[in-house]
């Protein structure tokens, strides 16, 4: 957890906290991530430019890890659920970076997208290869860790040139191999196998809001979960 800066850990359930990272520079927090596989490999991306750093000790030493990101601002970290030493991050205005190598070295997956501002990449629970971002314009979709990219917008509410018409909302059903959910304008899609997308349902919102967030449970027939901008 990070507060006004600084980092804290958390080794009895959240019951006390005690603060680690002395030595990091205090800035806004970017994101904190922790890998699936190993809870004492953690990595802290700091905002305004001060880069990405690694743990491997829980938190009790850093090592700066950006060194062959093209920029520090790093706004966005990703542990899939595969090899320990896989990591994405999402650099401002400069795409999508993968390390195979806890950090040590980059390289760009950014997808082919005259864009390169993009959101967090979503990886899937259980599949370490497959994750999905977005840009302005298209959901893009890998099966190979960011090796290939493809449009996912099929089935969506798009554009005549097939860009998105709006914001999308998606997530992975972490009880599935291949079960997708998105909401675009208070609409619930569902995907199979990476196939095009089915419209579901709308969702009932309690005035003209749109959705932010979505979220699926465990079960080959997952609750849902969705959250509206607040009422004003």
């Amino acid at each position: 957890m990070a507060v006004d800066g600084k980092l804290f850990r958390s080794t009895d359930g959240w019951a006390s906290w005690s603060r680690i990272g002395g030595q990091l520079p205090t800035s806004y927090l970017s994101w904190v991530a922790v890998s699936p596989q190993n809870a004492n490999l953690v990595y802290f991306a700091i905002w305004e430019g001060g880069g990405l750093f690694r743990s491997s000790d829980g938190g009790e030493t850093w090592v700066r890890v950006s060194g062959d990101l093209p920029a520090d601002l790093v706004s966005d970290v990703v542990v899939p659920a595969g090899p320990g030493g896989t990591v994405f991050v999402s650099v401002s205005g400069q795409g999508i970076f993968r390390s195979r190598d806890q950090g040590e070295t980059w390289v760009n997956v950014t997808p082919s997208d005259r864009d390169v501002n993009f959101s967090r990449p979503l990886p899937h629970p259980q599949r370490a290869e497959l994750l999905v971002t977005s840009s302005q314009t298209s959901l893009w979709r890998t099966d190979d860790g960011g090796d290939t990219w493809r449009p996912w917008n099929s089935g969506l509410p798009v554009t005549s040139d097939g860009s998105l018409l709006g914001p999308v909302q998606i997530t992975f059903a972490p009880g599935a191999q291949d079960l997708a959910f998105a909401v675009s304008f208070r609409v619930l899609y569902r995907s199979l196998g990476g196939g095009p997308w089915t419209r579901v349902a709308a969702i009932p919102v309690t005035d003209s809001s749109q959705i932010h967030a979505i979220a699926a449970g465990p079960g080959s027939a997952p609750v849902l979960l969705a959250g509206q901008s607040a009422e004003r």
